[in-house]
């Protein structure tokens, strides 16, 4: 046999096995989604993980009540996985890039929408590699002040800024938070300049204010009303989209004089891409139903959180939405991660 019809056998050979071996992924492929679709008719059959990107005691609370309810509704366990680091983004990658089959979910909050903004390279996408579950929850967001700051409302802290640009330092825990993006859009839409002062965290954050280090800061409702009662800090004006349960009487910024501005801190359930729909209209309709119930909202709203719902579409669009927002005020601004 000469060498060139050696060859050709020997490539056609190659070929066939590699057409079988395409032929094998193929249905190996199908046979996997197969199973996947059957056992989602009777998803739940096995414990659901919860990834949450930040550490115990943060915004896991929420997230364990609702695994409580869900374990309730489901008669299955929904069992909490705090993944924290690399601001949020190490725990989102592993449900990024856990498998599609209603077993792994990941808890996001605001966090994943300002990451998607600030951060030019993540090691996953944030609108493509999640499909949307449920909206859960808000945590409404204030802009306060030290008791001492000549300006009780919105417009007062406009014009004190613009009659003294940049003399006023404002609070912030970095440049992927949102106490600083938040005071940023403001700065941007009221056209005003106020001074950045980082601090690690929440809490250093609200003591330095108290202290007077600085005048003005955008922080959790949650975290500061019990200082905002006893007359340490000054509320002037809540930044979320609308008012709070817990503070009622006090105008949202939009309401006071910027029309538009929300700054908003928000809850939910995404699952990883490719999730059976079956599976990702079951968990919201399970959601919807626990977020309805009286005694978990009760102790949602006295923790300083404000319950809500939506369809996985509506989820969406919100979620879009806040990526181009921030998206938009780091470009304003000019803002770098840390």
């Amino acid at each position: 046999m000469n060498t060139r019809k050696l060859f050709s056998i020997t490539a056609v050979a190659l070929c066939s096995a590699s057409a079988m071996g395409a032929a094998d992924s193929v249905r190996d492929g199908k046979l996997a989604r197969e199973i996947i679709l059957r056992d989602a008719q009777a998803y739940p059959v096995r414990p659901v993980r919860i990834i949450v990107p930040f550490p115990p005691g943060s915004s896991d609370a929420v997230a364990r009540m609702i695994a409580i309810r869900l374990g309730e509704r489901f008669g299955q366990q929904f069992v909490i996985d705090n993944r924290p680091g690399a601001a949020a983004t190490l725990g989102t990658n592993i449900a990024a890039k856990a498998g599609a089959d209603g077993y792994t979910m990941l808890f996001p909050t605001c966090a994943f929408a300002i990451s998607a903004a600030i951060y030019k390279s993540l090691p996953y996408n944030s609108e493509r590699d999640f499909d949307p579950v449920a909206l859960v929850s808000y945590s409404p967001m204030v802009l306060v002040a030290h008791p001492g700051l000549a300006a009780n409302s919105i417009k007062e802290l406009i014009a004190l800024a613009k009659a003294k640009p940049g003399a006023l330092n404002y609070a912030s825990n970095g440049s992927g938070s949102i106490t600083f993006l938040g005071t940023e859009l403001l700065k941007g839409m009221a056209g005003i300049n106020l001074t950045e002062i980082s601090y690690k965290g929440a809490g250093p954050s609200v003591t330095a204010l108290m202290a007077g280090e600085v005048q003005v800061m955008i922080a959790p409702l949650g975290a500061t009303l019990p200082y905002v009662r006893a007359g340490r800090l000054k509320a002037i004006a809540m930044a979320s989209e609308r008012r709070a349960l817990l503070l009622p009487e006090l105008l949202t910024v939009a309401e006071a004089g910027v029309p538009g501005f929300d700054a908003t801190c928000w809850y939910g359930v995404l699952a990883p891409h490719g999730t059976p729909p079956v599976i990702v209209n079951t968990l919201n309709e399970q959601i919807v139903a626990a977020m309805k119930n009286t005694e978990m909202r009760d102790q949602l709203v006295t923790m300083g959180y404000e319950p809500t719902s939506s369809s996985p579409q509506q989820f969406g669009i919100y979620l879009r939405a806040e990526i181009a927002k921030w998206t938009k005020t780091v470009r304003d601004s000019g803002a770098k991660p840390e």
